[in-house]
């Protein structure tokens, strides 16, 4: 009932609902017909281990048992596992090409995404090692002009990363030293302006004593930048973590006690036209009672303060029970 501008305004909305999933006929409920189907095998040959599946999901499907289900898809996802060097060697290789945003034909968005892991485990007291590299595409043909509210997509994100860890002992003492770094970098033809780098590195060593206790240190160094000239902004976060815990066998009715304490500290700088810089700090206690037969219990008290960025504390009591049938 409504004329002139009122209308084609409704009208733009309704589209804008429609398009996007937003408005069903019936609340709740498939309003349409919809589809959903998937097919994969496994191949195992001369140590490899090829998996290949192809999946279409409508974006109208419902899935009661999964509502996060990711619909609106079509697309190869082709996976190989391959063992060299007695298993002490081992390749990834994937690749997927797919199409989401199906039901959008301005929006409908190809995505491509290889990449490779290789990894060497060592039989001898030697430190592992796992290489990784992915290149990951997405594309679409949305016109900036458009009637309709899409975002343009036309960007590529490459990732690299490497980890290693080593066990060793010394006199009594099992420990474990862990190193990775990861570097993320996106550009964007679509719009230069949401660029984006990520880096992190991360050094982590882990002790079990003779005795029930185990203490764990972590340090990492977090680099981020998103934007381009007036939009850019970095942030950089040095973490530093210290965590133990102790276990009591048998404490009372067949039941293992294992408190545990941590602390959590950052330091967090961000540049930008208004650049800042704090420490938070996050102090955690808490135990595990465990009881095989009656389940677990765990409680947990968290205070986290914000230093001297503001006068702003918090503290956080939470409390678990898990029993398996």
């Amino acid at each position: 009932e409504l004329e002139g501008s009122d209308r084609d305004n409704a009208e733009t909305l309704y589209n804008l609902l429609d398009n996007t999933g937003f408005l069903t006929l019936s609340p709740g409920l498939s309003p349409l017909p919809s589809f959903a189907m998937q097919f994969e095998t496994r191949l195992r040959y001369f140590n490899h281990l090829l998996r290949a599946r192809y999946k279409k999901i409508d974006s109208e499907f419902t899935a009661p048992g999964n509502p996060y289900l990711l619909k609106d898809i079509e697309g190869v996802f082709l996976n190989d596992n391959i063992r060299l060097i007695g298993n002490q060697v081992f390749l990834n290789l994937f690749f997927k090409n797919y199409r989401d945003n199906l039901s959008s034909e301005e929006a409908r968005t190809n995505n491509t995404d290889v990449g490779a892991s290789i990894s060497y485990f060592p039989f001898t007291n030697l430190p592992s090692i796992t290489l990784t590299f992915s290149n990951q595409n997405r594309k679409n043909d949305v016109n900036p002009d458009s009637a309709v509210i899409y975002i343009p997509q036309d960007n590529t994100t490459q990732r690299i990363g490497l980890s290693t860890n080593y066990n060793f002992i010394t006199g009594d003492i099992s420990n474990t030293i862990t190193f990775s770094a990861s570097q993320y970098d996106m550009t964007d033809d679509a719009n230069p302006a949401n660029q984006s780098e990520f880096n992190i590195y991360s050094f982590g060593l882990r002790n079990r004593f003779a005795f029930p206790l185990r203490t764990r240190f972590n340090y990492s160094i977090t680099q981020s930048s998103f934007g381009k000239d007036i939009t850019a902004s970095e942030t950089n976060i040095n973490k530093f973590f210290i965590g133990l815990n102790y276990t009591f066998h048998n404490l009372f009715a067949n039941s293992d006690f294992r408190p545990y304490f941590d602390v959590n500290h950052q330091n967090i700088e961000t540049v930008t036209n208004l650049s800042t810089k704090y420490n938070r700090i996050n102090y955690t206690a808490g135990f595990h009672l465990i009881n095989r037969e009656y389940g677990r219990l765990t409680l947990r008290y968290d205070f986290i303060d914000f230093g001297d960025r503001a006068d702003y504390q918090d503290s956080i009591l939470r409390t678990r029970f898990e029993f398996n049938l």
